[in-house]
């Protein structure tokens, strides 16, 4: 089960991104820029488990953003398209690891986790589809649906790791700080966004 769930995670975070960012770039970049992603995340979590395991969520996405921008620098990517991409692409991908960890040790809180991904999947989808029919969107740039829905993510998080501190990845009062700031970030980034002429 360990390795099928997390083969389907790796295989979907894979096509995610090709399929988001395929009109843009040719299918060597993306894969390419893919598997840079996928060696920084799995670089990132080997080294946690030797050295850190209750931080292992955090530096996991410390390195998927190592990798991510590598990919950008090294194939000149838009920050914007392959930032969301890779997003929902990881956002996929975890929602299996919670599933697995969920099962393999009979984990409420990652049950809990992987349901709140994949419902944050499935919000995604909806507003993908309608974002650009918002009158106070403007701008209708690329982005706002991925970088909401992660902004909600990581707010549920916070709130989470506030109250409820055996998370199976919290790190304690660090844990909110940092949920609370990537919260932040990605509400920021949408708020620009909205602002940003097309």
């Amino acid at each position: 089960m360990n390795i099928l769930l997390h083969a389907v995670g790796i295989l979907g975070f894979l096509f995610i991104f090709w399929k988001r960012v395929k009109e843009d770039y040719i299918s060597s970049q993306t894969f390419s820029g893919g598997f840079l992603i996928l060696a920084g995340i799995l670089l990132a979590f080997s080294l946690s488990l030797k050295f850190a395991s209750l931080w292992w969520f955090w530096l996991v996405i410390l390195g998927y953003l190592l990798g991510l921008l590598f990919g950008i620098l090294k194939f000149n990517f838009k920050f914007t398209e392959v930032f969301e991409a890779a997003n929902i692409g990881l956002m996929f991908w975890l929602m299996f690891a919670f599933l697995n960890h969920a099962i393999t040790n009979s984990n409420l809180s990652s049950l809990i986790g992987a349901g709140i991904l994949f419902i944050g999947l499935m919000s995604f989808s909806l507003l993908d589809k309608y974002y650009k029919r918002f009158s106070w969107y403007k701008s209708g740039r690329v982005g706002f649906s991925g970088f909401t829905v992660a902004g909600f993510i990581f707010l549920i998080r916070a709130v989470g790791t506030a109250f409820y501190q055996t998370l199976y990845t919290s790190a304690g009062r660090f844990d909110f700080l940092l949920s609370s700031v990537a919260a932040f970030i990605f509400f920021l980034l949408v708020y620009n966004l909205s602002r940003t002429e097309t």
